[in-house]
């Protein structure tokens, strides 16, 4: 009795001591972030002044070369993942910087690509093909957390994705027990009646199921009921898709569309124009969840669709089919906004270079290295555009670069 008294008093003790480690890490790490901001946005400024005393740089260069060399002071953040974060973020607005230069001035940028205006929507349509390449065979090159969204998203269990990649790479499957998980999914297996027409619908289902199922463990590609196990329509599976999806983030969405109009109008002007409000909210989240929603329809339909071919022998399985069904499944983006798709891809151009770099770096590592503290040089050079074209044409930034550089310089 005494050990089982010892034991369970030093469970809590244990937790505790956790919990004071788990605290004590964010508050270490929110000193060490507080201490990396004003050391950049000092040292920036300080560094620029002397370059520009010495009569060799303009003053824009002078701030560029200033706030580049101090780049160096985010190596003051230890978190691995806020430097890889905040580094392909002001990357990318800087890029984004010259192209809205390019833009502005109708330079060979805009010339060939900027001028047609559906670019922002084929770009996108560029980061899903990798994305969703990324996501079903190499996940290991995404962030957890970028493929946890598409899984919860997305109508595809794990065991059916991990039984593509296996079945990709030419590995051999567990068929029965991979039959039988599709079997327990399938409702038709779960119910049996004596007689009646319900039973007769369900034998029929059950027998189409039965030819749909592997039947051996080195199969070309898996068949489409492992993607909808709880039918053998892919009609009904790529609906199901659909309304999954829709009736999963509807609420999330509207909730997230809510808090901005809000902190933008003020509770004031919410209480008198209630109902114009929720139209607005109800009209934003409407949007974005047909965006999302058919974004995993035109997947589902995509994925089916090339089994299909498969299955008469007009080409060939080839695990590039996803990048090309996310591609397509990009398409969906015509239910958002211009700025809603350009928000996306500042947020998934990073992801899905991180995620290309990584596969080469894998695939041809005699070739392609990985860079340490690479994130300092991608650091260096966003930080460098913003702050010059802060300088020199601060309407080419975008509003968050702006606001930041305000924040930061003056």
């Amino acid at each position: 009795s005494s050990s089982s008294s010892s034991s369970s008093s030093s469970a809590p003790s244990s937790s505790s001591a956790k919990k004071r480690m788990g605290s004590k890490d964010v508050v270490l790490n929110s000193l060490w972030f507080s201490l990396f901001v004003p050391t950049f946005a000092y040292s920036s400024k300080l560094l620029s002044h002397l370059l520009s005393k010495t009569s060799l740089f303009s003053p824009p260069v002078a701030d560029a070369l200033g706030s580049s060399l101090a780049s160096f002071s985010i190596l003051l953040e230890r978190q691995d993942w806020v430097r890889v974060y905040l580094s392909q973020y002001l990357f990318v607005r800087g890029l984004e910087s010259i192209y809205n230069q390019s833009k502005a001035n109708k330079g060979w940028m805009w010339k060939y690509f900027g001028s047609w205006s559906h670019s922002h929507m084929f770009l996108f349509m560029i980061v899903c093909g990798q994305a969703m390449y990324a996501y079903v065979m190499r996940p290991t090159s995404i962030p957890n957390s970028y493929y946890r969204f598409i899984r919860s998203s997305g109508p595809v269990h794990e065991t059916a994705l991990q039984a593509t990649r296996d079945s990709e790479r030419g590995k051999e499957l567990d068929f029965e027990k991979l039959n039988e998980w599709a079997k327990s999914k399938n409702p038709a297996f779960k119910h049996y009646e004596e007689g009646g027409e319900r039973e007769k619908e369900r034998e029929k289902e059950r027998e189409k199921m039965e030819k749909m199922l592997l039947q051996n463990g080195r199969p070309k590609y898996l068949s489409c009921i492992f993607f909808h196990p709880q039918t053998t329509s892919c009609f009904q599976g790529s609906f199901d898709a659909w309304w999954g999806c829709f009736k999963r983030v509807f609420g999330m969405y509207f909730f997230i569309s809510t808090i901005p109009m809000i902190l933008r109008n003020g509770v004031g002007y919410v209480s008198q124009n209630k109902m114009l409000v929720f139209k607005s909210i109800l009209n934003s989240a409407f949007r974005h969840t047909m965006f999302l929603s058919t974004f995993v329809y035109v997947f589902q339909v995509g994925a089916c669709s090339f089994n299909k071919l498969f299955e008469m022998d007009i080409m060939e399985p080839h695990r590039l089919r996803f990048w090309l069904i996310g591609f397509f499944s990009g398409l969906s983006s015509y239910f958002e906004t211009a700025s809603g798709i350009v928000a996306f891809n500042v947020y998934g151009i990073p992801k899905i270079g991180e995620s290309i770099y990584t596969i080469l770096c894998d695939r041809y590592p005699d070739y392609v290295k990985r860079v340490p503290l690479g994130e300092l040089g991608l650091f260096m050079i966003g930080s460098a555009l913003s702050v010059y074209y802060f300088r020199t044409n601060p309407s080419v930034l975008g509003p968050n670069s702006l606001m930041l550089m305000k924040w930061l310089f003056q």
